[in-house]
Order: C-alpha cells, then sequence, then structure tokens
C-alpha cells in the first residue's frame, strides 16, 4: 500500500470509528515496509528531488524527544487536574486505552 493508499485508510477510519480505536488499525497500516532493491523511485523520493528544503526528512534526538515528551505530559496533568471527576474519566479512559493498545500492538509485532 503506497502512502495515497495509507493517508485515506486513516482518512476512512477516522470517519468510521471513533479516534481512540483506531490506534491498532493504524500500527499495522502505517508500519514500515522494506522495498526492494532496483525499484522504481516513488513519488516522494521524486517529491524530494525537486524540493529538497520541504521534503527532508526531520530527526529528532533524545534531548528533543525528552523535551516534547515532558510538554505533553505537563499538558496532559494540568488538563486532567482542571476537569471534575466524571470529565476527568472521561478524558483519561481514551488516552488509556489508546496506550494500551499501542503497547500490546508493538508487545506483538502488529
Amino acid at each position: 500500500m503506497g502512502p495515497v493508499g495509507r493517508v485515506v485508510s486513516t482518512i476512512a477510519l477516522l470517519l468510521i470509528l471513533p479516534w481512540w480505536a483506531i490506534s491498532l488499525p493504524l500500527v499495522s497500516i502505517w508500519r514500515k515496509e522494506r522495498v526492494a532493491d532496483g525499484a522504481p523511485p516513488t513519488s516522494l523520493d521524486r517529491f524530494r528531488e525537486r524540493h529538497p528544503a520541504l521534503g527532508r526528512e526531520i530527526h529528532l534526538g533524545p534531548t528533543a524527544r525528552l523535551a516534547i515528551a515532558s510538554v505533553a505530559a505537563i499538558a496532559v496533568v494540568v488538563v486532567f487536574l482542571t476537569k471534575d471527576d466524571v470529565e476527568r474519566y472521561l478524558f483519561a479512559a481514551p488516552i488509556l486505552i489508546v496506550g494500551l493498545t499501542l503497547s500490546l500492538a508493538k508487545w506483538n509485532d502488529v
């Protein structure tokens, strides 16, 4: 499945399922696949050749990843603490379900 098929599949899943239920299908849809030697260049490769500034990959170091994860965790905690009891449950339950689903998917190599 090419990049367009992956994007279309993701949009279709977002339209059909609630956002917290699509984590497992997305892991299998966006799994990296090995490209055979001598394969013709993909559209992304051609785009990178035509637009070098727009097509480069962003590689984050461990410090940047830790900083982003820290900011996200602080934001989740602040939002969680500003909500009432029922709203806290409704906020935390989908996050926990997605986290559990992703960890199970990685554990089972889906």
